[in-house]
Protein backbone atom coordinates (compact mmCIF):
# COMPACT_ATOMS: atom_id res chain seq x y z
CA UNK A 1 0.00 0.00 0.00
CA UNK A 2 1.42 3.45 -0.82
CA UNK A 3 2.66 5.40 2.16
CA UNK A 4 1.23 8.66 0.90
CA UNK A 5 1.27 10.99 -2.05
CA UNK A 6 4.23 12.87 -3.36
CA UNK A 7 4.64 15.80 -5.69
CA UNK A 8 5.58 14.41 -9.06
CA UNK A 9 7.11 16.10 -12.06
CA UNK A 10 5.35 16.14 -15.38
CA UNK A 11 6.81 14.23 -18.36
CA UNK A 12 5.79 12.92 -21.75
CA UNK A 13 5.22 9.51 -20.13
CA UNK A 14 2.73 11.07 -17.71
CA UNK A 15 1.04 12.82 -20.62
CA UNK A 16 0.56 9.48 -22.37
CA UNK A 17 -0.77 7.85 -19.20
CA UNK A 18 -3.01 10.83 -18.68
CA UNK A 19 -4.61 10.60 -22.12
CA UNK A 20 -4.95 6.82 -21.97
CA UNK A 21 -6.42 6.66 -18.46
CA UNK A 22 -9.00 9.43 -18.57
CA UNK A 23 -10.17 9.71 -22.18
CA UNK A 24 -13.17 7.42 -21.56
CA UNK A 25 -15.86 8.02 -18.90
CA UNK A 26 -15.00 6.19 -15.71
CA UNK A 27 -16.11 5.88 -12.12
CA UNK A 28 -14.16 6.35 -8.95
CA UNK A 29 -12.89 3.43 -6.90
CA UNK A 30 -15.82 1.39 -5.60
CA UNK A 31 -14.81 2.22 -2.01
CA UNK A 32 -16.02 5.73 -2.78
CA UNK A 33 -19.39 4.38 -1.63
CA UNK A 34 -18.04 4.80 1.92
CA UNK A 35 -17.73 8.55 1.41
CA UNK A 36 -21.25 8.88 0.02
CA UNK A 37 -22.60 6.67 2.81
CA UNK A 38 -21.02 8.95 5.44
CA UNK A 39 -22.31 12.03 3.62
CA UNK A 40 -25.95 10.92 3.56
CA UNK A 41 -25.84 9.45 7.06
CA UNK A 42 -24.72 12.79 8.51
CA UNK A 43 -27.32 14.60 6.41
CA UNK A 44 -30.18 12.41 7.62
CA UNK A 45 -29.08 12.53 11.26
CA UNK A 46 -29.00 16.33 11.12
CA UNK A 47 -32.34 16.53 9.32
CA UNK A 48 -34.15 14.13 11.64
CA UNK A 49 -32.37 14.92 14.87
CA UNK A 50 -35.60 15.85 16.77
CA UNK A 51 -37.11 12.48 15.86
CA UNK A 52 -33.96 10.61 16.85
CA UNK A 53 -33.80 12.50 20.13
CA UNK A 54 -37.42 11.59 20.77
CA UNK A 55 -36.63 7.93 20.18
CA UNK A 56 -33.91 8.11 22.79
CA UNK A 57 -35.95 9.72 25.57
CA UNK A 58 -39.51 8.66 24.87
CA UNK A 59 -40.71 5.24 25.98
CA UNK A 60 -43.59 5.46 23.52
CA UNK A 61 -41.34 6.01 20.51
CA UNK A 62 -38.55 3.68 21.59
CA UNK A 63 -40.43 0.65 20.31
CA UNK A 64 -40.07 2.01 16.76
CA UNK A 65 -36.35 2.65 17.10
CA UNK A 66 -35.25 -0.56 15.41
CA UNK A 67 -37.60 -0.12 12.47
CA UNK A 68 -36.61 3.53 11.96
CA UNK A 69 -32.92 2.68 12.37
CA UNK A 70 -32.99 -0.04 9.73
CA UNK A 71 -35.05 2.23 7.47
CA UNK A 72 -32.47 5.02 7.71
CA UNK A 73 -29.61 2.57 7.14
CA UNK A 74 -31.27 1.10 4.03
CA UNK A 75 -32.06 4.55 2.63
CA UNK A 76 -28.49 5.73 3.16
CA UNK A 77 -26.99 2.61 1.55
CA UNK A 78 -29.24 2.90 -1.51
CA UNK A 79 -28.51 6.63 -1.91
CA UNK A 80 -24.76 6.06 -1.59
CA UNK A 81 -24.71 3.27 -4.19
CA UNK A 82 -26.86 5.26 -6.65
CA UNK A 83 -24.74 8.41 -6.40
CA UNK A 84 -21.53 6.43 -6.71
CA UNK A 85 -22.86 4.63 -9.80
CA UNK A 86 -24.07 7.84 -11.45
CA UNK A 87 -20.83 9.72 -10.84
CA UNK A 88 -18.51 9.49 -13.86
CA UNK A 89 -15.76 11.70 -15.20
CA UNK A 90 -13.39 11.92 -18.15
CA UNK A 91 -11.04 14.33 -19.93
CA UNK A 92 -11.75 15.64 -23.42
CA UNK A 93 -10.15 18.52 -25.38
CA UNK A 94 -8.46 20.23 -22.42
CA UNK A 95 -11.67 19.90 -20.41
CA UNK A 96 -12.71 17.67 -17.54
CA UNK A 97 -16.32 16.54 -17.76
CA UNK A 98 -18.22 15.25 -14.71
CA UNK A 99 -21.60 13.59 -14.72
CA UNK A 100 -23.26 13.19 -11.34
CA UNK A 101 -26.55 13.36 -9.49
CA UNK A 102 -28.73 11.28 -7.22
CA UNK A 103 -32.20 11.90 -8.63
CA UNK A 104 -31.36 14.21 -11.53
CA UNK A 105 -28.31 13.82 -13.77
CA UNK A 106 -26.03 16.88 -13.83
CA UNK A 107 -23.17 17.47 -16.25
CA UNK A 108 -20.33 19.80 -15.24
CA UNK A 109 -17.80 20.91 -17.83
CA UNK A 110 -14.64 22.58 -16.55
CA UNK A 111 -12.02 23.89 -19.00
CA UNK A 112 -8.48 23.49 -17.75
CA UNK A 113 -7.98 27.25 -18.02
CA UNK A 114 -10.67 27.77 -15.36
CA UNK A 115 -8.96 25.53 -12.84
CA UNK A 116 -7.16 27.47 -10.12
CA UNK A 117 -5.63 24.63 -8.17
CA UNK A 118 -5.88 20.92 -7.48
CA UNK A 119 -5.52 19.67 -3.90
CA UNK A 120 -4.93 16.14 -2.63
CA UNK A 121 -6.48 15.19 0.71
CA UNK A 122 -6.35 11.87 2.57
CA UNK A 123 -8.68 10.97 5.39
CA UNK A 124 -7.60 8.07 7.67
CA UNK A 125 -9.87 5.59 5.89
CA UNK A 126 -8.44 6.65 2.53
CA UNK A 127 -4.86 6.15 3.73
CA UNK A 128 -5.78 2.69 5.05
CA UNK A 129 -7.03 1.48 1.65
CA UNK A 130 -4.47 3.37 -0.48
CA UNK A 131 -6.84 6.02 -1.87
CA UNK A 132 -6.89 9.79 -1.89
CA UNK A 133 -9.28 12.64 -2.63
CA UNK A 134 -8.70 15.25 -5.34
CA UNK A 135 -10.39 18.64 -5.06
CA UNK A 136 -10.62 20.75 -8.19
CA UNK A 137 -10.80 24.43 -7.30
CA UNK A 138 -12.14 26.63 -10.08
CA UNK A 139 -12.68 30.28 -10.91
CA UNK A 140 -16.38 30.63 -11.40
CA UNK A 141 -19.45 29.59 -9.54
CA UNK A 142 -19.26 27.31 -6.54
CA UNK A 143 -21.35 24.78 -8.38
CA UNK A 144 -18.47 24.05 -10.71
CA UNK A 145 -16.21 22.80 -7.95
CA UNK A 146 -15.55 19.06 -7.96
CA UNK A 147 -14.39 16.79 -5.19
CA UNK A 148 -13.19 13.33 -6.25
CA UNK A 149 -13.07 11.28 -3.06
CA UNK A 150 -11.88 7.83 -4.10
CA UNK A 151 -8.95 7.72 -6.51
CA UNK A 152 -5.88 5.54 -6.34
CA UNK A 153 -2.88 7.65 -5.36
CA UNK A 154 -1.03 7.01 -8.63
CA UNK A 155 -4.14 7.84 -10.65
CA UNK A 156 -4.72 11.04 -8.70
CA UNK A 157 -1.13 12.16 -9.31
CA UNK A 158 -1.44 11.44 -13.04
CA UNK A 159 -4.77 13.29 -13.29
CA UNK A 160 -3.55 16.28 -11.28
CA UNK A 161 -0.20 16.58 -13.07
CA UNK A 162 -1.81 16.05 -16.47
CA UNK A 163 -4.34 18.85 -15.93
CA UNK A 164 -1.77 21.26 -14.48
CA UNK A 165 0.72 20.53 -17.25
CA UNK A 166 -1.83 20.99 -20.02
CA UNK A 167 -3.08 24.12 -18.32
CA UNK A 168 0.36 25.70 -18.19
CA UNK A 169 1.39 24.74 -21.73
CA UNK A 170 -0.18 27.86 -23.18
CA UNK A 171 1.53 30.04 -20.59
CA UNK A 172 5.01 28.58 -20.28
CA UNK A 173 6.96 25.60 -21.58
CA UNK A 174 8.93 23.20 -19.42
CA UNK A 175 12.64 23.91 -19.01
CA UNK A 176 15.45 21.76 -17.76
CA UNK A 177 17.05 24.89 -16.32
CA UNK A 178 14.07 25.61 -14.09
CA UNK A 179 15.20 26.91 -10.68
CA UNK A 180 15.17 24.42 -7.84
CA UNK A 181 12.41 24.61 -5.31
CA UNK A 182 13.02 26.61 -2.14
CA UNK A 183 11.85 25.21 1.16
CA UNK A 184 9.91 27.91 2.99
CA UNK A 185 8.78 26.00 6.06
CA UNK A 186 9.49 22.56 7.48
CA UNK A 187 7.88 22.05 10.85
CA UNK A 188 10.13 19.79 12.86
CA UNK A 189 8.85 18.43 16.16
CA UNK A 190 10.41 21.40 17.94
CA UNK A 191 8.86 23.90 15.52
CA UNK A 192 5.53 22.09 15.70
CA UNK A 193 5.62 22.41 19.48
CA UNK A 194 6.13 26.17 19.09
CA UNK A 195 3.08 26.37 16.83
CA UNK A 196 0.97 24.43 19.34
CA UNK A 197 2.14 26.44 22.35
CA UNK A 198 1.37 29.77 20.64
CA UNK A 199 -2.20 28.94 19.60
CA UNK A 200 -5.41 30.37 21.07
CA UNK A 201 -5.50 28.36 24.30
CA UNK A 202 -8.44 30.13 25.87
CA UNK A 203 -10.72 29.26 22.98
CA UNK A 204 -9.70 25.61 23.17
CA UNK A 205 -10.13 25.61 26.94
CA UNK A 206 -13.64 27.01 26.75
CA UNK A 207 -14.53 24.48 24.04
CA UNK A 208 -13.40 21.71 26.38
CA UNK A 209 -15.38 23.30 29.22
CA UNK A 210 -18.47 23.37 27.02
CA UNK A 211 -17.97 19.70 26.16
CA UNK A 212 -17.80 18.83 29.87
CA UNK A 213 -21.06 20.69 30.52
CA UNK A 214 -22.72 18.91 27.58
CA UNK A 215 -21.64 15.52 28.96
CA UNK A 216 -22.75 16.23 32.50
CA UNK A 217 -26.42 15.41 31.96
CA UNK A 218 -25.88 12.00 30.28
CA UNK A 219 -23.37 11.05 33.01
CA UNK A 220 -25.29 12.62 35.89
CA UNK A 221 -26.51 9.33 37.38
CA UNK A 222 -22.99 7.86 37.36
CA UNK A 223 -21.53 11.04 38.90
CA UNK A 224 -24.18 11.05 41.65
CA UNK A 225 -23.34 7.45 42.56
CA UNK A 226 -19.63 8.29 42.69
CA UNK A 227 -20.19 11.41 44.82
CA UNK A 228 -22.45 9.56 47.25
CA UNK A 229 -19.57 7.22 48.03
CA UNK A 230 -17.38 10.11 49.24
CA UNK A 231 -17.14 10.09 53.09
CA UNK A 232 -18.84 12.90 55.01
CA UNK A 233 -15.52 13.88 56.58
CA UNK A 234 -14.08 14.65 53.15
CA UNK A 235 -17.00 16.97 52.40
CA UNK A 236 -16.45 18.72 55.72
CA UNK A 237 -12.78 19.33 54.93
CA UNK A 238 -13.62 20.54 51.43
CA UNK A 239 -16.12 23.06 52.80
CA UNK A 240 -13.27 24.80 54.66
CA UNK A 241 -10.72 24.61 51.85
CA UNK A 242 -12.92 25.44 48.84
CA UNK A 243 -10.80 28.47 47.96
CA UNK A 244 -7.89 26.14 47.15
CA UNK A 245 -9.87 24.81 44.20
CA UNK A 246 -9.79 28.19 42.45
CA UNK A 247 -6.05 28.07 41.56
CA UNK A 248 -6.38 24.32 40.97
CA UNK A 249 -9.23 24.93 38.53
CA UNK A 250 -7.26 27.63 36.72
CA UNK A 251 -4.25 25.30 36.53
CA UNK A 252 -6.34 22.43 35.12
CA UNK A 253 -7.97 24.82 32.64
CA UNK A 254 -4.56 25.91 31.37
CA UNK A 255 -3.26 22.33 31.19
CA UNK A 256 -6.29 21.17 29.21
CA UNK A 257 -6.08 24.21 26.92
CA UNK A 258 -2.40 23.72 26.19
CA UNK A 259 -2.88 19.99 25.65
CA UNK A 260 -5.71 20.48 23.16
CA UNK A 261 -3.74 23.15 21.28
CA UNK A 262 -0.58 21.05 21.04
CA UNK A 263 -2.39 17.83 20.08
CA UNK A 264 -4.46 19.71 17.49
CA UNK A 265 -1.32 21.26 15.98
CA UNK A 266 0.36 17.85 15.75
CA UNK A 267 -2.66 16.25 14.08
CA UNK A 268 -3.18 19.03 11.55
CA UNK A 269 0.36 20.22 10.77
CA UNK A 270 2.53 17.15 11.37
CA UNK A 271 5.58 17.13 9.06
CA UNK A 272 4.37 20.27 7.29
CA UNK A 273 6.49 21.24 4.31
CA UNK A 274 5.85 24.38 2.31
CA UNK A 275 8.06 24.82 -0.75
CA UNK A 276 8.36 27.54 -3.35
CA UNK A 277 8.65 26.38 -6.96
CA UNK A 278 9.04 28.27 -10.21
CA UNK A 279 5.31 28.43 -10.92
CA UNK A 280 3.62 27.41 -7.69
CA UNK A 281 3.79 26.90 -3.96
CA UNK A 282 3.25 23.42 -2.52
CA UNK A 283 2.05 22.55 0.96
CA UNK A 284 1.91 19.07 2.53
CA UNK A 285 1.00 18.15 6.09
CA UNK A 286 -1.21 16.03 8.31
CA UNK A 287 -0.97 13.04 10.64
CA UNK A 288 -4.37 11.36 10.55
CA UNK A 289 -5.87 13.42 7.73
CA UNK A 290 -3.17 14.23 5.19
CA UNK A 291 -3.41 16.96 2.58
CA UNK A 292 -1.34 18.37 -0.24
CA UNK A 293 -2.02 21.72 -1.88
CA UNK A 294 -0.39 23.12 -4.99
CA UNK A 295 -1.22 26.76 -5.64
CA UNK A 296 -0.14 28.55 -8.83
CA UNK A 297 1.68 31.77 -7.92
CA UNK A 298 -0.29 33.68 -10.53
CA UNK A 299 -3.55 32.84 -8.76
CA UNK A 300 -2.55 34.14 -5.34
CA UNK A 301 -4.60 37.25 -4.58
CA UNK A 302 -3.83 38.16 -0.98
CA UNK A 303 -1.12 37.34 1.54
CA UNK A 304 -2.03 37.80 5.19
CA UNK A 305 0.11 37.34 8.29
CA UNK A 306 -1.20 36.93 11.84
CA UNK A 307 0.78 36.87 15.05
CA UNK A 308 0.32 37.17 18.79
CA UNK A 309 2.77 38.10 21.53
CA UNK A 310 4.05 34.54 21.93
CA UNK A 311 4.64 34.02 18.23
CA UNK A 312 6.40 37.35 17.84
CA UNK A 313 8.69 36.45 20.75
CA UNK A 314 9.60 33.25 18.87
CA UNK A 315 9.97 35.13 15.56
CA UNK A 316 7.26 33.17 13.75
CA UNK A 317 3.92 34.06 12.14
CA UNK A 318 0.95 32.32 10.58
CA UNK A 319 0.66 33.02 6.88
CA UNK A 320 -2.71 32.75 5.13
CA UNK A 321 -2.69 32.47 1.35
CA UNK A 322 -5.88 33.62 -0.40
CA UNK A 323 -6.34 32.56 -4.00
CA UNK A 324 -8.94 33.25 -6.66
CA UNK A 325 -11.63 30.68 -6.05
CA UNK A 326 -15.10 29.63 -7.00
CA UNK A 327 -16.09 30.20 -3.40
CA UNK A 328 -15.35 33.90 -3.36
CA UNK A 329 -15.46 34.23 0.38
CA UNK A 330 -16.51 32.59 3.58
CA UNK A 331 -19.29 33.79 5.86
CA UNK A 332 -17.14 36.68 7.07
CA UNK A 333 -16.40 37.89 3.56
CA UNK A 334 -12.69 37.46 4.11
CA UNK A 335 -12.20 34.70 1.63
CA UNK A 336 -11.07 31.10 1.80
CA UNK A 337 -7.45 30.62 2.79
CA UNK A 338 -4.71 28.04 3.16
CA UNK A 339 -2.72 28.50 6.37
CA UNK A 340 1.03 28.08 6.72
CA UNK A 341 1.95 28.26 10.42
CA UNK A 342 5.41 28.84 11.86
CA UNK A 343 6.78 30.82 8.91
CA UNK A 344 9.71 33.15 9.49
CA UNK A 345 10.04 36.70 8.17
CA UNK A 346 12.85 35.56 5.86
CA UNK A 347 10.66 32.88 4.29
CA UNK A 348 7.81 35.37 3.97
CA UNK A 349 10.09 37.75 2.09
CA UNK A 350 10.94 34.99 -0.40
CA UNK A 351 7.25 34.32 -1.02
CA UNK A 352 6.43 38.03 -1.43
CA UNK A 353 9.22 38.32 -4.01
CA UNK A 354 7.93 35.25 -5.88
CA UNK A 355 4.28 36.36 -5.92
CA UNK A 356 4.85 40.05 -6.58
CA UNK A 357 8.24 39.73 -8.28
CA UNK A 358 7.72 42.40 -10.93
CA UNK A 359 6.03 44.85 -8.60
CA UNK A 360 7.54 47.30 -6.17
CA UNK A 361 7.03 47.37 -2.44
CA UNK A 362 8.88 49.85 -0.26
CA UNK A 363 8.78 49.08 3.47
CA UNK A 364 9.82 52.68 4.11
CA UNK A 365 6.87 54.17 2.25
CA UNK A 366 4.70 56.64 4.13
CA UNK A 367 2.08 55.18 6.43
CA UNK A 368 -1.44 56.54 6.25
CA UNK A 369 -3.11 56.64 9.63
CA UNK A 370 -6.87 56.68 10.21
CA UNK A 371 -8.59 59.80 11.39
CA UNK A 372 -8.50 60.57 15.14
CA UNK A 373 -12.24 59.83 15.10
CA UNK A 374 -11.31 56.14 15.34
CA UNK A 375 -9.34 56.75 18.54
CA UNK A 376 -12.21 58.57 20.23
CA UNK A 377 -14.69 55.84 19.19
CA UNK A 378 -12.46 53.21 20.74
CA UNK A 379 -11.93 55.30 23.86
CA UNK A 380 -15.62 56.02 24.46
CA UNK A 381 -16.63 52.40 23.85
CA UNK A 382 -14.10 51.11 26.38
CA UNK A 383 -14.97 53.70 29.00
CA UNK A 384 -18.69 52.91 28.76
CA UNK A 385 -18.25 49.13 28.89
CA UNK A 386 -15.70 49.33 31.71
CA UNK A 387 -17.87 51.70 33.73
CA UNK A 388 -20.84 49.34 33.52
CA UNK A 389 -18.70 46.53 34.93
CA UNK A 390 -17.40 48.84 37.69
CA UNK A 391 -20.90 49.78 38.85
CA UNK A 392 -22.06 46.15 38.61
CA UNK A 393 -19.26 44.49 40.63
CA UNK A 394 -17.95 47.18 42.99
CA UNK A 395 -19.09 49.87 45.36
CA UNK A 396 -17.65 52.72 47.39
CA UNK A 397 -13.90 53.22 47.19
CA UNK A 398 -13.55 49.98 45.26
CA UNK A 399 -15.81 51.39 42.59
CA UNK A 400 -13.72 54.55 42.29
CA UNK A 401 -10.57 52.45 42.09
CA UNK A 402 -12.02 50.30 39.29
CA UNK A 403 -13.20 53.37 37.37
CA UNK A 404 -9.66 54.76 37.57
CA UNK A 405 -8.25 51.51 36.20
CA UNK A 406 -10.87 51.52 33.45
CA UNK A 407 -9.89 55.04 32.38
CA UNK A 408 -6.19 54.14 32.24
CA UNK A 409 -6.86 50.89 30.39
CA UNK A 410 -9.28 52.55 27.95
CA UNK A 411 -6.85 55.32 27.04
CA UNK A 412 -3.81 53.07 26.77
CA UNK A 413 -5.45 50.26 24.74
CA UNK A 414 -7.25 52.69 22.43
CA UNK A 415 -3.99 54.49 21.76
CA UNK A 416 -2.17 51.24 21.00
CA UNK A 417 -4.86 50.03 18.62
CA UNK A 418 -4.99 53.40 16.88
CA UNK A 419 -1.20 53.56 16.43
CA UNK A 420 -1.09 50.06 14.94
CA UNK A 421 -3.92 50.72 12.48
CA UNK A 422 -2.43 52.01 9.23
CA UNK A 423 -1.99 51.33 5.55
CA UNK A 424 0.98 51.75 3.23
CA UNK A 425 0.59 52.39 -0.50
CA UNK A 426 3.26 51.91 -3.16
CA UNK A 427 2.84 52.16 -6.94
CA UNK A 428 1.84 48.50 -7.23
CA UNK A 429 1.00 47.12 -3.79
CA UNK A 430 -1.06 47.99 -0.73
CA UNK A 431 -0.45 46.78 2.83
CA UNK A 432 -3.02 46.99 5.61
CA UNK A 433 -1.96 46.70 9.24
CA UNK A 434 -4.19 46.28 12.27
CA UNK A 435 -4.17 44.88 15.77
CA UNK A 436 -2.08 45.38 18.86
CA UNK A 437 -1.72 42.24 20.93
CA UNK A 438 -2.78 40.22 17.93
CA UNK A 439 -1.35 41.85 14.86
CA UNK A 440 -2.47 41.31 11.28
CA UNK A 441 -0.95 42.63 8.09
CA UNK A 442 -2.41 42.12 4.64
CA UNK A 443 -0.67 42.55 1.29
CA UNK A 444 -2.32 42.64 -2.14
CA UNK A 445 -1.74 44.07 -5.60
CA UNK A 446 -3.78 46.88 -7.13
CA UNK A 447 -4.02 45.17 -10.50
CA UNK A 448 -5.86 42.21 -8.95
CA UNK A 449 -8.61 44.40 -7.55
CA UNK A 450 -12.08 43.94 -9.03
CA UNK A 451 -13.55 47.10 -7.54
CA UNK A 452 -13.00 49.75 -4.87
CA UNK A 453 -15.85 51.03 -2.67
CA UNK A 454 -15.95 54.46 -1.00
CA UNK A 455 -18.45 54.37 1.89
CA UNK A 456 -19.92 57.12 4.07
CA UNK A 457 -23.06 57.30 6.17
CA UNK A 458 -24.60 60.51 7.47
CA UNK A 459 -22.59 60.53 10.72
CA UNK A 460 -19.33 59.75 8.94
CA UNK A 461 -19.99 62.46 6.37
CA UNK A 462 -20.51 64.98 9.17
CA UNK A 463 -17.30 63.89 10.87
CA UNK A 464 -15.34 63.94 7.62
CA UNK A 465 -14.34 60.24 7.59
CA UNK A 466 -14.94 57.32 5.23
CA UNK A 467 -14.34 53.59 4.75
CA UNK A 468 -12.46 52.16 1.76
CA UNK A 469 -13.16 48.57 0.70
CA UNK A 470 -10.82 46.72 -1.66
CA UNK A 471 -12.57 43.83 -3.42
CA UNK A 472 -10.74 40.88 -5.00
CA UNK A 473 -11.90 37.49 -6.17
CA UNK A 474 -10.44 36.11 -2.93
CA UNK A 475 -12.44 38.36 -0.62
CA UNK A 476 -12.73 41.94 0.54
CA UNK A 477 -10.56 44.06 2.82
CA UNK A 478 -11.79 47.28 4.44
CA UNK A 479 -9.81 50.12 5.99
CA UNK A 480 -12.07 52.12 8.30
CA UNK A 481 -12.27 55.75 9.39
CA UNK A 482 -9.85 57.34 6.98
CA UNK A 483 -9.85 61.09 6.77
CA UNK A 484 -12.21 62.01 3.94
CA UNK A 485 -9.43 63.71 1.97
CA UNK A 486 -7.10 60.70 2.31
CA UNK A 487 -9.95 58.33 1.46
CA UNK A 488 -10.81 60.24 -1.72
CA UNK A 489 -7.18 60.32 -2.84
CA UNK A 490 -6.78 56.60 -2.15
CA UNK A 491 -10.03 55.81 -3.96
CA UNK A 492 -8.99 57.76 -7.07
CA UNK A 493 -5.48 56.28 -6.99
CA UNK A 494 -6.81 52.71 -6.74
CA UNK A 495 -9.22 53.17 -9.64
CA UNK A 496 -6.46 54.69 -11.75
CA UNK A 497 -4.15 51.74 -11.05
CA UNK A 498 -6.89 49.26 -11.99
CA UNK A 499 -7.67 51.06 -15.24
CA UNK A 500 -4.03 51.51 -16.26
CA UNK A 501 -2.91 47.97 -15.52
CA UNK A 502 -2.60 45.60 -18.49
CA UNK A 503 -1.58 42.61 -16.37
CA UNK A 504 -3.72 39.46 -16.45
CA UNK A 505 -4.35 37.33 -13.40
CA UNK A 506 -7.16 34.99 -14.49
Amino acid sequence: MPNGFEITSMSMEVNDDFKAAFSDPRRQHFLGVIRYFTKYLVLLVRSFFPILAGLAISDGLRQYAEVIGWGIFTLVVVAAIVEYWRFRFHVENRTIIIQKGLLEQETITIPFDRIQALHLEQAPWQRFVGLTGLKIDTAGTSGSEVDLQALKIDEANVLRDGIMSAREESVTSSSENEPESKLLVHLSLNALLKVGVTQDHFRNGFLAFGAVIALYEPLKSWIDVWLSAVPEMVWSVLSWTWFLFIPLGVFLFLIVSFTISIVGAFLKYFNLRAALHAQEISLKAGLLRRFEYRIPLTKIQILEWKSNLLRRSLHIETLRIFQASAQESDASGKGLAISVPGISQQASSKLVTAVFHDQTYDVKAEQIQPDSYLFYRLLITRILSGSVLSFAFASGWGQLFMIGLVLLWAFWSSRKIFENHWLRVTPDLCQLHSGWLRKKRTLFSFYQLQRVVFYQNAVMRKRGVAHITFATSAGNRTFKYLNETDASRLYDWSLAQIEQSDLEWM
